[in-house]
């Protein structure tokens, strides 16, 4: 893992985050750990959800907008 804390930039630190995750899959998928693999793969695309989630929502602003933009699509899936 890089020097990329969450505190400093979360978006880079999940991505990070991820791909570690990802490295560390492939390499217990070839010693033919494949659960383990699986659940380091399962936790790679959940980091990088996160960082997606957290890039969009960051994109808002505040709390108050983030709320209103739930409300708007919330009304808009009636």
């Amino acid at each position: 893992m890089n020097d990329a804390l969450l505190s400093d930039d979360p978006i880079a630190f999940l991505i990070q985050r991820g791909n570690d995750s990802l490295k560390s899959a492939e390499a217990l998928v070839e010693l033919d750990l494949i659960l383990d693999g699986l659940s380091r793969a399962y936790y790679a695309a959940l980091h990088h959800a996160r960082a997606l989630l957290f890039s969009r929502l960051s994109a808002f602003g505040h709390r108050e907008n983030v709320i209103e933009a739930v409300e708007r699509i919330k009304k808009n899936l009636k």
